[in-house]
């Protein structure tokens, strides 16, 4: 979704939402500084907050911890080649090995790896004022183009969207 569609605001109120909470998040964000996920801290969740330039690793999850790995606006082909790596790991293997569940947030969809993006089950998408967008979109979550056409002629505003479940 586009700056300022609602994506981080999803994200938070997901999380808040999950039973059991876990027990910690890893944060990928391009400011080391961030306060937009400080409201975790106030559930009782440590939120550790990384960079592309100090990255969080694989090895950092812990098997006996609920971890919540969150990528925010961190496009891949800006990230360095091992952190991609790293990435590819905890979605396609951390996350039923290492208890560890991701929530990646982009303005594009071809801003993460395609073995990345496959591995994502959920989609939540924002209109885009581009057809070819969402054409592009359809077929990188596997939906009909039409089909996601049609529905996003039900997003009126700018914190519209539609989810899509590839289970």
């Amino acid at each position: 979704g586009r700056p300022g569609s609602g994506k981080r605001n999803m994200i938070l109120n997901i999380v808040t939402k999950l039973s059991p909470l876990p027990d910690r998040v890893l944060l990928l964000h391009l400011d080391s500084e961030t306060k937009e996920y400080d409201i975790l801290q106030t559930l009782g969740i440590p939120v550790e907050t990384f960079t592309p330039e100090d990255p969080f690793t694989y090895e950092m999850l812990d098997p006996k911890e609920r971890t919540l790995v969150i990528i925010d606006e961190c496009p891949s082909e800006h990230l360095p080649r091992q952190l991609r790596k790293d990435i590819e790991r905890i979605v396609n293997y951390g996350s039923s090995h290492r208890s560890a569940s991701v929530m990646m947030s982009l303005q594009n969809l071809a801003g993460a790896e395609p073995a990345v993006r496959r591995a994502f089950q959920h989609f939540v998408l924002s209109k885009s004022p581009d057809d070819g967008v969402i054409r592009m979109a359809a077929g990188k979550v596997g939906v009909p183009a039409s089909d996601l056409a049609d529905a996003m002629t039900f997003c009126k505003g700018r914190f519209d969207s539609v989810w899509v479940d590839s289970t």
